[in-house]
């Protein structure tokens, strides 16, 4: 619907401050309902993790708890993994048109730097190494657009607080 009013308008002329983030906090209680249960930690699941799979494919849509114990005990490398994202990147994103800002440099260095921990650290609450960057702000000088129009041009100056160490 605002395609067709830009259409017959023109798109809008709002400027936006390049400190401006679109909403972030999201509440799914429903109005006249308690809170929900608060919890303090993440909690890992315990079920068997099984064997690392032989094909990248199968690597690429496991669950996000099983790439977690495959890098605990060293089975898969954040190299490899990022690696294997990097690739499915390459030959899906001209199609689907999902990543605004690829860096690939800085995720293949965090994914080295991780394998290079001993023992790993962190692994249920850490994400590194992650190549394609545009839903929330990361790193001084790294196009960020939110997946917005508005923000298309938006390059911060500073990194975010949720940015990883460099």
């Amino acid at each position: 619907m605002a395609a067709l009013y830009e259409r017959r308008t023109g798109p809008r002329t709002v400027s936006l401050p390049t400190t401006l983030a679109p909403g972030s906090h999201w509440n799914p209680v429903l109005p006249g309902h308690g809170p929900l249960p608060s919890i303090d930690r993440f909690v890992r699941s315990t079920a068997p993790v099984g064997p690392l799979p032989g094909a990248d494919a199968d690597i690429a849509y496991a669950p996000v708890w099983k790439l977690s114990r495959w890098l605990e005990h060293r089975q898969l490398t954040s190299e490899r993994l990022t690696h294997i994202y990097l690739d499915r990147i390459a030959r899906f994103d001209p199609k689907l048109r999902c990543v605004i800002t690829l860096t690939p440099e800085l995720a293949l260095d965090q994914a080295r730097r991780a394998d290079r921990e001993s023992p790993p650290a962190n692994t249920e609450d850490r994400c590194t190494g992650s190549p394609g960057r545009q839903i929330c702000s990361t790193r001084a000088g790294i196009r960020t657009t939110y997946g917005a129009e508005p923000f298309k041009d938006r390059v911060p100056t500073r990194d975010a607080a949720s940015a990883s160490p460099a």
